[in-house]
């Protein structure tokens, strides 16, 4: 629930800094747009900077909750690794981004169409608004139009994409990854699966914590031995999967993923070191 909450503010103060940034411009353009008769007045003042500050929140936090409620479902509810709010807030600045140049690119062509005559805000405008300024009202009229319009398709396209991101970085599909780089004897690409504070505890060693040891570890056990890992069995449950390996001189073992965000945070493993250390000859502990 905290995490959803925090996905649906920051949702919240993303869409108002956008109204904000958006509106610094067009009261700028045009500040008969934000005034009696086209808007209510919030507050006694025509100064641009203070409307644009009311009006950046008044009109867009609103869309901001509309869009958190569903996108934080999207990224919580359900038995897929979850997302956190630190996931979302690269796209969700990016879709924004992108949604201002779009919005203000749509103004243009609203003047440029407005300067040719062709006019497509309705007719009471034409009475309320000085003949010299209806270009510039059009400007606001398609900018706005299209921040909310592009604004919806784009808040789809993101809740698309979370969703697919959450099923990619399912467990079973992390730890399927894991066996074919594991059998490639891929040290590097291995330890990108892992988060950058993992912990790899294979129980017959001591912990391995950390990617960069967890990388080396690979590369040592990769240049000492040969290894294979063949898939007997694989169940999820949540952020878990529990891998039941062989390997091609029969030696056995079980391993214990817990995923999240994509990543490896904890793996725990079970097999005879004894068995394995025979196997490939290597020396024999002392102790």
């Amino acid at each position: 629930m905290k995490e959803s909450f925090k996905i649906i503010c920051f949702c919240i103060l993303a869409a108002c800094a956008y109204g904000i940034a958006h509106d610094m411009l067009t009261t700028y353009v045009c500040i008969e747009y934000f005034l009696p008769p086209v808007h209510p007045r919030i507050i006694p003042t025509t100064h641009p900077l203070l409307l644009a500050l009311i009006w950046g929140i008044v009109a867009t936090w609103w869309v901001g909750l509309f869009l958190g409620i569903p996108l934080a479902m999207v990224c919580r509810v359900g038995s897929k690794p979850k997302l956190s709010a630190g996931d979302i807030v690269h796209p969700v600045l990016f879709m924004l981004a992108v949604l201002y140049v779009a919005a203000m690119l749509f103004g243009v062509v609203g003047y440029t169409m407005g300067r040719m005559e062709l006019w497509l805000i309705p007719p009471y405008f034409h009475t309320v608004i000085a003949p010299e300024r209806l270009a510039r009202f059009q400007f606001n009229g398609f900018a706005h139009e299209a921040a909310y319009c592009l604004g919806t398709i784009g808040g789809i396209v993101l809740m698309i994409r979370c969703r697919r991101k959450r099923r990619a970085a399912s467990p079973k599909r992390c730890v399927l990854r894991w066996v074919e780089l594991f059998n490639q004897g891929d040290a590097v690409a291995l330890a990108e699966l892992y988060h950058d504070k993992a912990v790899n505890h294979q129980v017959a060693n001591e912990p391995v914590e950390g990617k960069a040891n967890i990388r080396s570890m690979f590369e040592r056990e990769f240049a000492a031995a040969k290894m294979v890992c063949i898939v007997e069995n694989l169940f999820e449950d949540g952020e878990w999967a529990i891998l039941e390996w062989r390997d091609p001189l029969g030696l056995r073992g079980c391993g214990f993923f817990r995923v999240t965000g994509g990543k490896i945070i904890f793996q725990r493993g079970y097999w005879d070191k004894l068995s394995f250390l025979r196997q490939h000859g290597l020396p024999m502990p002392t102790e």
